[in-house]
């Protein structure tokens, strides 16, 4: 199983390049590697596949990638891109302002007041006065602005973006390896 150990290498550089890229918003190399990612983890199923003898074990194959709708849509998706459309991909940007203001108010004084009321109660007022705000100061050299991206696939309904989806996928193809190791001769 040579072969889909290095497809399963393979997919892994081009997610390792689609989260570098992601994180600097490069939506266009993105899709690039993205394409890439997918057609090398098709790959190992699809050469499994082939290599498979029994049309059950062919058929078995087919199965396990049709009842987990994340493998499916992937698989969808680079058959697709290969076969007849660009891939649909939407970026969401978030931007976060941080600066520091700093107010320093003047102490508030509070008093406490001792009344008895017609039935010999003591009642306890307490009376405050208001801070004033005078000593405000803001920090323009600490401002910093942070900017993250999340691509995600059009298509795809569920609240997932692309790199936790391939993620799952690496994860699904590794599992694929071992079962069909044990699984399927191909002598």
């Amino acid at each position: 199983m040579d072969y889909c150990d290095h497809k399963l290498a393979e997919a892994k550089y081009f997610f390792e390049k689609m989260q570098t890229l992601e994180n600097e918003g490069n939506l266009l190399e993105f899709t690039y590697n993205l394409s890439a990612f997918l057609s090398a983890a098709r790959s190992i199923t699809t050469y499994v596949k082939d290599k498979a003898k029994k049309p059950r074990q062919k058929q078995e194959i087919e199965d396990l990638v049709d009842k987990n709708s994340i493998i499916r849509f992937l698989v969808n998706q680079r058959n697709y891109t290969v076969h007849r459309k660009l891939l649909e991909l939407s970026a969401q940007v978030n931007t976060d302002l941080q600066s520091v203001i700093t107010i320093k108010p003047a102490e508030s004084i509070s008093a406490e007041m001792y009344t008895v009321n017609e039935k010999g109660e003591e009642i306890v007022h307490l009376a405050f006065t208001e801070p004033e705000y005078h000593n405000v100061s803001f920090n323009g050299n600490t401002d910093s602005v942070v900017t993250s991206y999340h691509f995600t696939f059009n298509e795809w309904s569920g609240h997932e973006g692309i790199l936790e989806l391939s993620n799952n996928y690496l994860k699904w193809l590794k599992e694929f390896i071992f079962k069909i190791n044990s699984k399927i001769s191909f002598e």
